[in-house]
């Protein structure tokens, strides 16, 4: 009810919140008792749909992911969003955004991560909490739950790498290889890209001394272009002169047009069985490589050789240095204890 205070009108509205508990809520300064009113009357709305709205966890997530993500994010992240109210239906059934605590949530993340990686729990956790906040953003919800929730789960697996010489060694023999397949693998090994960035090239996309990633090739879902994993993967990355010569030789070579890959569409499991056969043949101190490896061993050769982190991060297409720190934690720390015996060694020469 609308009250005149001293020369000014006050906005009062009693009502009761969802735990039954009665309050008011007041707002002051209004030049007429109308303006008093009206302002009563859009609370009183937004209130009501506040009280009255309510979803079950996979349900909001499901209609906040249409909402704000489908239009703006690749296909295959699509499917992310998908797996994500899969696992919300199984592991939170019968949960709703109004009903849940933060204790019962804790205590669902956990069931999950029972069974799942620490990085799985992590991208649920922050997927669950975006939808979470939105909600709260658009008064349906009060308080985020998951605020403070606790991210536990299994260790990541080990990042698989090849050390120094053997990436000499695969780098030595696929350079001179006439096998496409070979090509590709020394593409991604010497340009640290992702396999569907390095299958995603065309003849444009290579210059003298640099490839322009804009691109990927979607070997998952399409068969066809698809974006950047994120906006940092589009970027210059600058290559050494033998690169560029088997690059540019490709390109002439290739009678295909500036639209379609300079590379044929391999799948990657039979880019993966090749790798594990020229681990064997090359004896290779490692035979679980895959696709990935060629981008791990390329990040940890570059460690080895004092690049900086920023640099790297940058070169791969990270979004954040974060990323790049925490995939290469291992290897940053291994580093570390190198520069600190040189410090060490450098401070008691004599």
């Amino acid at each position: 009810m609308a009250r005149k205070r001293d020369k000014v009108w006050q906005a009062e509205v009693s009502y009761k919140t969802v735990d039954g508990k009665f309050k008011k809520w007041r707002k002051g300064g209004f030049r007429t008792k109308k303006d008093a009113e009206l302002a009563e009357s859009e609370f009183r709305l937004n209130s009501m749909a506040f009280l009255q709205a309510d979803y079950s966890l996979s349900d909001w997530f499901e209609k906040w992911a249409n909402l704000y993500k489908k239009d703006s994010v690749t296909e295959v992240t699509w499917k992310k969003f998908e797996t994500v109210v899969k696992n919300i239906e199984k592991y939170m059934p019968g949960e709703t955004l109004k009903t849940i605590t933060p204790a019962k949530y804790q205590e669902l993340l956990n069931n999950f991560a029972e069974c799942h990686s620490k990085s799985s729990v992590k991208h649920l956790n922050m997927q669950v909490r975006s939808s979470v906040q939105s909600a709260i953003t658009n008064r349906i919800i009060q308080f985020d739950f998951t605020r403070n929730a606790v991210i536990n789960g299994s260790e990541k697996k080990d990042v698989v790498f090849l050390d120094y010489s053997d990436f000499k060694k695969l780098r030595n023999y696929t350079i001179k290889s006439d096998n496409e397949i070979d090509l590709i693998i020394y593409t991604t090994l010497m340009t640290g890209m992702r396999i569907a960035e390095t299958l995603g090239i065309t003849a444009k996309d290579i210059h003298n001394d640099f490839i322009n990633v804009n691109k990927t090739y979607d070997y998952k879902i399409t068969g066809g272009f698809a974006p950047t994993k994120n906006k940092s993967s589009i970027r210059k990355i600058y290559i050494d002169s033998e690169t560029s010569n088997i690059l540019n030789n490709l390109k002439k070579e290739s009678k295909k047009n500036d639209n379609k890959p300079i590379f044929d569409i391999f799948s990657i499991n039979t880019i993966n069985k090749r790798l594990k056969y020229l681990s064997e043949e090359l004896s290779l101190k490692k035979h679980n490589l895959h696709n990935h490896s060629l981008r791990h061993t390329h990040a940890s050769v570059l460690l080895y050789k004092g690049v900086s982190v920023q640099s790297i991060s940058q070169r791969l297409g990270h979004s954040t240095v974060t990323t790049t720190q925490e995939i290469y934690t291992h290897l940053i720390k291994e580093m570390k204890i190198q520069e600190d015996k040189k410090i060490s060694n450098a401070l008691t020469a004599k």
